[in-house]
């Protein structure tokens, strides 16, 4: 019987609160067979997470904790960190707030890389948490729906690079890669590491190894739990740092012209719309609130897309974030994030 490769899953943590503890006692319930070891790297936290940890490794001795200044992280840079710390020849990588599924869910990350040794990357489903709201279970269930095939592992690689390299859209699907719940190759890893960027390090390293000619992998049956409750103000900056990382790394533009930003405001009104009078779930009252509240929602979701998808603006605000970035490494300012 041949042996399952080691594997070592890394997690990032900072305050995460009660939900770690939740996060913990899932990996460890999991039924896979081959070794495993757990890396966290804490950067920072003062909720009783440190002590929490200390207090599972008397118990699990595969545990290792690792400490660094907040200062000091970098999403790219601090999970780098973190694998080359590790001996696992494949590697979770997994963020405090995602809670694995069930106890399959390593064990079917680790099923592509049996099956292709060109696999060089997997990501998993995300599914809402039971406290989110109906838009949000939907659209995540949508997200992942459009990657999923029969049987549950999709294989993707570029064939031919003249139809990839002439189609954004095309080129942003396949480059969709999230590590709140994936898995890597670590020889692949050696050779094409994590970017150290301020967002999207994860896509930016599913298109590196695209195009280096690996097979990167969709495996649906290996799901965690995760999902956020953004305030109006929380998604209006999360969506326009995501549309200047897409810009400036990806070349590409989420929301192009007001007349797109005005269409897919109005599309998500009336799809809203008809997802609230189907909901038998939410009182009369609750639908009343948010067929006032959506609308402003996705407003500020999308005008916050379409402000970072301008080149000027982009470019502006990427040469603030790299000289913050340069100061905090200097110790002289904050990165900004």
């Amino acid at each position: 019987m041949k042996t399952l490769p080691s594997v070592s899953i890394i997690i990032p943590v900072k305050n995460p609160g009660k939900i770690f503890e939740r996060v913990l006692t899932a990996i460890y319930s999991q039924a896979y067979e081959g070794y495993t070891e757990i890396l966290i790297i804490d950067s920072g936290s003062t909720d009783g997470t440190l002590e929490l940890i200390t207090e599972s490794s008397k118990i699990h001795k595969n545990l290792k904790l690792f400490t660094i200044p907040s200062s000091e992280f970098g999403h790219g840079k601090t999970r780098n960190f973190a694998i080359k710390k590790s001996s696992g020849e494949l590697i979770a990588v997994i963020t405090h707030d995602a809670t694995p599924v069930n106890k399959d869910w390593l064990s079917n990350l680790v099923q592509p890389f049996l099956e292709n040794e060109n696999v060089a990357g997997v990501f998993g489903r995300h599914k809402a948490n039971e406290d989110a709201d109906i838009f949000t279970k939907r659209e995540l269930n949508q997200h992942f729906d459009g990657f999923n095939r029969t049987p549950p592992i999709t294989h993707y690689k570029i064939e031919d690079f003249n139809a990839y390299s002439a189609d954004k859209n095309l080129q942003m699907f396949y480059c969709f890669f999230s590590d709140n719940n994936a898995m890597l190759r670590k020889s692949a890893w050696e050779k094409i590491p994590y970017d150290d960027v301020n967002f999207a390090e994860d896509q930016k390293w599913a298109k590196a190894i695209l195009e280096n000619g690996y097979i990167k992998a969709y495996a649906d049956d290996a799901i965690v739990f995760h999902s956020h409750n953004y305030t109006m103000i929380e998604v209006f900056r999360r969506s326009f740092e995501e549309a200047v990382s897409f810009q400036i790394h990806f070349q590409h533009q989420i929301i192009r012209s007001l007349l797109d930003l005005i269409k897919i405001i109005l599309f998500k009104i009336r799809i809203d719309f008809s997802v609230l009078l189907r909901a038998k779930e939410l009182s009369l009252s609750k639908k009343f609130f948010l067929l006032f509240y959506r609308p402003l929602y996705n407003l500020l979701r999308f005008f916050g897309y379409f402000l970072g998808s301008k080149k000027r603006i982009s470019a502006v605000l990427y040469s603030k974030i790299s000289m913050d970035y340069k100061l905090q490494k200097e110790g002289k300012g904050r990165r900004a994030k």
